[in-house]
């Protein structure tokens, strides 16, 4: 059975966070660009620990409340739950994540766009909680990748960057 995976995505989540500049202090997993031919000097890297949950009644409420104190578990992304990477045991097909992200300063009155993978979810509300986060900047159409079409999306991602320019 293939896992449907909707999440609250970092980005989704910028609600929770504020246009300040970020200092990870911990280690991130694979924290090189994932395409070095496309990468650019002001991208933002959201491996790492995420809050993580399979309650449904959990995710809503910490939607409400914008706050995850309510997820009950803890998920190392990249890797996918059911992983032992993930440090997250497969108990279930729907799951959902969280992330405070702080959206550096120097955004300020640039262009960003979202572009993510993901398993059901596509951007979810992403793209509307970056314009309220990052005031200033211009928030373009973002992209997402299927992470099963993730291995033959090179053309779809050179097409969307070469619009993004």
């Amino acid at each position: 059975m293939q896992k449907n995976v909707f999440t609250v995505l970092a980005l989704a989540l910028l609600l929770f966070g504020a246009c300040t500049e970020n200092t990870p202090s911990v280690s991130i997993p694979l924290p090189e660009h994932p395409r070095p031919d496309f990468e650019r000097s002001a991208w933002q890297n959201l491996n790492g620990y995420w809050s993580f949950t399979f309650d449904s009644a959990a995710a809503d409420k910490a939607l409400a409340e914008n706050s995850l104190d309510a997820f009950d578990q803890r998920i190392l992304v990249p890797f996918p739950w059911g992983s032992k990477l993930s440090e997250v045991e497969d108990k279930g097909d729907v799951a959902w994540y969280g992330r405070d992200v702080t959206v550096p300063k120097s955004w300020k009155g640039k262009r960003v766009f979202a572009l993510m993978t993901h398993e059901g979810s596509g951007l979810g509300h992403c793209e509307r909680d970056l314009k309220k986060v990052c005031v200033g900047a211009t928030v373009g159409k973002g992209l997402a990748v299927h992470g099963a079409d993730a291995a033959r999306s090179e053309g779809a991602v050179a097409t969307w960057a070469r619009k993004c320019v």
